[in-house]
């Protein structure tokens, strides 16, 4: 199963770095996510930090997907090399750090608390491919000051740090999906190039939904992941079901929380415009408009949203 983590994203192996959000918001498995009832845009994320996306269970409904964010996965092309130290300021002018280092997150090999720390510094940009540098019993990357190594299913790469909505503005589409081990500091998680409309651009067996921090959205692909309530009821996903997480939905709907009741929903809005196919021969699974007196809430000016009650 892929898991996800928004990011998602919405929405990393070993960190369990705990989110500070600011108003309006709160800490989704890692993410901060918008408290609006109008923006539910989580997955199932526990953003760690070692690099694998998961998509287990958020304490919230505002659409997140689980995206693990570990930082801890080892292979035989790891360096050893490096010294991590006290806690320092990725974003300050100084960081703390000595001449030659960097601020960044810092994983334990041994399951501790990823933390921030002063590290050799790198040489690779952001969006280029890395590695990880073990200096045990901890480890960090090759990325250049302001990056982050994230390993999507063996692939790694250079991801910009964050620390705050909108900080992200040089990597659009991207919004700042937080790590659950650290406070304020998050990776710019990139659109994934699907369609939840048409759902196309995913591998097989994943989904396209959107994810987001209340003012940048994105797409990701993520698996489906059953949602089981407190009296142990099962949900199928299909619209009208509870839900916690958007891929608590089957492909082609969303999770969106109205009035408080949070409910699997379908997508709406100008991505679904048959004249647009993303596709060649492609089709959108819904209209641009909704059915049954229900109106197209839309992520701001993402473009797609979905059906509601007036």
């Amino acid at each position: 199963m892929r898991n996800l983590s928004i990011l998602s994203a919405f929405i990393l192996q070993g960190c369990s770095c705990g989110a500070d959000c600011g108003p309006g918001t709160h800490d989704s498995g890692g993410e901060c996510v918008p408290d609006a009832a109008d923006a539910d845009t989580d997955i199932d994320t526990d953003a760690d930090t070692d690099g694998d996306t998961d998509t287990g269970p958020d304490a919230d409904t505002d659409a997140d997907t689980d995206t693990d964010t570990d930082t801890d996965t080892d292979t035989d092309t790891d360096t050893d090399t490096g010294t991590g130290s006290d806690e320092c300021d990725p974003f300050g002018l100084p960081t703390g750090c000595d001449e030659g280092e960097k601020c960044t997150i810092v994983i334990s090999l041994a399951d501790e608390p990823a933390r921030l720390g002063c590290w050799p510094d790198g040489d690779r940009g952001i969006g280029e491919p890395c590695d990880f540098v073990r200096d045990p019993p901890e480890r960090s990357d090759n990325c250049a000051a302001g990056g982050f190594c994230y390993d999507d299913l063996g692939e790694r790469t250079c991801e910009k740090l964050c620390w705050e909505k909108g900080g992200c503005s040089d990597v659009q589409p991207a919004y700042c999906a937080f790590f659950t081990d650290l406070d304020s500091v998050g990776r710019c998680r990139p659109d994934a190039g699907c369609s939840s409309c048409y759902q196309t651009g995913c591998t097989d067996g994943d989904a396209c939904y959107v994810v987001g921090d209340g003012t940048n959205y994105i797409h990701i692909c993520a698996n489906w992941v059953q949602y089981t309530d407190e009296d142990g009821v099962d949900y199928e996903g299909t619209p009208g079901d509870a839900c916690q997480y958007v891929n608590n939905c089957l492909a082609g709907y969303t999770c969106r929380t109205v009035a408080g009741e949070a409910l699997c929903r379908v997508f709406c809005g100008e991505e679904c415009d048959p004249a647009l196919p993303p596709e060649k021969g492609a089709v959108p699974l819904h209209p641009i408009d909704c059915d049954g007196g229900e109106v197209c809430s839309e992520y701001g000016e993402f473009g797609v949203g979905a059906c509601t009650p007036p």
